[in-house]
């Protein structure tokens, strides 16, 4: 893997995907951002703003209010509830609580607030508990299997392949890792390929290949 890193690193460079300077309105972005596309969420995202200004306050609307205003996020009411449950759980465990808990005891902590998937979760400790965790979302089993690294189509039995290698990874290296596939999968590697002038295309081994896009 630390060739696959280096291949899309030299052709993307450096993606510095959520910096977190604002643990409040990442995790925000974070929950708001499934099942849509990002101008979504950042129309979302406009109308919170005045209420992100701290936990006490988002918490402080009523669910009914916060459902409105994340709207175009789509799935709202749904992800109303997702974000008071990511919240209030952010109330209940400071940076230095969360520092003292084991990273794989941090994931079943995440996965147990509501509606926390094992994408979210993941995405939740590389980003803002920066734990080296290897992201086995829909882009990431798509590309591996491409590659012939093998057919993953299960989340967690994909992550557990790769996790362990990936816990030798300093976090940065690991953010930037779910970065640049992300961003490859995007550009190249969509579910029918873009293959022209992929930075990948001597070790794909995917047979429908389209050179002409």
């Amino acid at each position: 893997m630390d060739k696959l890193f280096q291949q899309l690193e030299n052709h993307y460079g450096q993606q510095k995907w959520w910096d977190v300077h604002n643990q409040l309105f990442s995790v925000t972005e974070m929950v708001l951002i499934q099942n849509t596309n990002s101008l979504n969420v950042e129309k979302a995202m406009v109308n919170l703003r005045p209420y992100l200004t701290d936990l006490e306050t988002v918490l402080s609307l009523p669910e009914d209010n916060l459902a409105t205003l994340i709207r175009p996020s789509g799935y709202y009411k749904i992800k109303a509830k997702r974000l008071r449950a990511v919240y209030q759980w952010l109330v209940e465990h400071s940076k230095e609580i969360v520092e003292k808990i084991p990273t794989e005891d941090l994931r079943i902590e995440l996965l147990n607030i509501y509606g926390i998937g094992n994408e979210t979760a993941d995405v939740m400790m590389l980003y803002l508990y920066n734990r080296p965790v290897f992201v086995a979302d829909n882009y990431a089993r798509r590309l591996f299997e491409r590659l012939g690294f093998g057919k993953n189509t299960d989340y967690n039995k994909m992550r557990n392949i790769y996790q362990p290698e990936v816990n030798q990874w300093p976090a940065n290296q690991a953010k930037e890792f779910h970065a640049l596939i992300d961003e490859h999968c995007k550009a190249h590697c969509l579910k029918k390929p873009h293959c022209k002038n992929c930075p990948l295309l001597e070790t794909c081994q995917y047979p429908e290949k389209d050179l002409t896009r």
